[in-house]
């Protein structure tokens, strides 16, 4: 008899998300003592430093959504004090092209089941059931986002995934 389970990445609306970070150079006239204390007092504002060359300040910034950066932005262009900006926006990391992952999923099975390359995914058969760790390795298949089988052959659970990208 074979079972067939297919589960599949959930995104839930309530995971924390990274913030949106800039970078702001700030040309200023004037005191720069006040003009860095009326920065730090803009919410988002995470670190506030004197820098040499064409600017006179750099400012991490960072907020929920990608509009609220501006906005604080446009905040610090309203100090007095304040001649020009420039604002540099971080961009989240390249994904990895390629990643060893079969060795991630041998690795965390170990002798617990045996991992075989089947028609560009895995199958993961389950060799001690008691010891198996199943949440790491259903963590991993997500994270990577692969499509998830789990069916029984012969007595034993099998884990068959492939990578929606292959």
């Amino acid at each position: 008899m074979v079972k067939r389970f297919k589960f599949r990445k959930r995104r839930l609306k309530m995971v924390k998300t990274p913030p949106f970070t800039a970078f702001v150079l700030i040309k200023i006239e004037g005191g720069l003592k006040e003009t860095v204390r009326k920065i730090k007092k803009i919410p988002g504002v995470r670190c506030v430093d004197p820098v040499t060359g064409e600017y006179d300040l750099i400012v991490k910034l960072e907020a929920e959504r990608e509009d609220e950066v501006k906005k604080r932005v446009d905040q610090m262009r309203s100090i007095e004090s304040i001649k020009g900006t420039l604002t540099l926006s971080v961009r989240p990391p390249i994904p990895e092209v390629y990643t060893d992952v079969e060795s991630k999923i041998r690795e965390i099975v170990g002798e617990t089941g045996s991992v075989e390359p089947k028609y560009g995914g895995y199958d993961i058969t389950v060799l001690n059931e008691s010891m198996f760790p199943w949440p790491t390795v259903f963590k991993l298949l997500w994270e990577y986002q692969f499509e998830i089988w789990v069916t029984e052959k012969e007595d034993k659970v099998v884990i068959s995934c492939k990578s929606p990208f292959t």
